[in-house]
């Protein structure tokens, strides 16, 4: 029987943030400074959009819960979602996108109300495409003069180019005019292909980050620290054999990392041995 401990450190699966994001300061330094430009006083010039590009399985997803829960601590709204489709398709669209905006608040949802701005019909459906772009533009100056809003778009390859090409230009217009209003967006490989046939005016002043697999050392942190913050002691022989296993993917390394821990918890112990590695 397993003996019960204190549950594994490590966060295996997409999108959860690992006990240490290793390898990732130059990434997260650009997402802060995303935030820092929200909250700043405004300049004439707008905010570049952020565009993180990269294989499955690297961390994408990650980072971008990682600006959305900075952005709850810096008293900045995170709205976001995964798909965009044309109105002609069924599904997640720019009327989600809306609804996900006005979310619970109370007082977002009386400034959309004020301005006679329709999210739901009254059978309970959203309401139809047309209408969402106009209420779109209409709703977001309000918000933005209320507060910064960072929209993070994830699997953005996916998305329609036509409908999310009319976002992204109005989402460009609102930042050229000096309102808080940052844009996070990621995808696969494809994505550069996919925005230029949206053509959202700004891949030419936009910030790339490429993400791929980790270092060798930054591997190695993010599976023996989480380990040594437990209490735990990692040997060197054992680390190596868990490296390789992992090949240096963080999702693979978070994978590694559990069932490491989970066979060390099994034996009751509070080191890791290349014996512990191989059960």
């Amino acid at each position: 029987m397993k003996k019960q401990g204190r549950g594994s450190p490590f966060t295996p699966g997409t999108g959860f943030a690992p006990p240490l994001l290793a390898g990732r300061d130059a990434e997260t330094r650009v997402l802060a400074d995303v935030l820092d430009g929200l909250r700043a006083p405004r300049a004439k010039e707008s905010a570049r959009p952020v565009r993180i590009c990269g294989p499955r399985g690297v961390g994408k997803t990650v980072l971008l819960n990682w600006i959305r829960r900075r952005a709850g601590k810096e008293s900045v709204r995170a709205v976001s979602w995964s798909r965009l489709k044309g109105s002609d398709c069924p599904g997640e669209s720019l009327e989600d996108l809306m609804c996900n905006l006005a979310g619970p608040e109370e007082r977002i949802a009386a400034t959309i109300g004020r301005l006679g701005v329709t999210l739901l019909e009254a059978d309970g459906r959203v309401v139809p495409a047309a209408q969402a772009e106009r209420g779109y533009g209409k709703i977001m100056p309000e918000v933005l003069a209320e507060e910064p809003v960072l929209l993070v778009m994830d699997e953005v390859h996916h998305y329609d180019p036509g409908s999310l090409g009319k976002l992204l230009r109005k989402n460009c217009e609102l930042m050229e005019a000096g309102l808080p209003l940052a844009m996070v967006l990621a995808g696969t490989p494809r994505l550069d292909r996919h925005l230029h046939k949206a053509d959202p005016g700004f891949l030419d002043r936009s910030e790339g980050l490429y993400v791929n697999l980790l270092s060798d050392d930054a591997a190695r942190d993010a599976m023996r620290v989480p380990f040594e913050e437990e209490g735990a002691v990692v040997a060197p022989a054992a680390l190596e054999v868990m490296a390789t296993m992992a090949d240096n993917y963080p999702y693979f390394t978070q994978l590694v990392g559990e069932a490491v821990w989970d066979a060390m918890e099994e034996a009751g112990r509070r080191d890791v041995d290349a014996e512990i590695v191989a059960t």
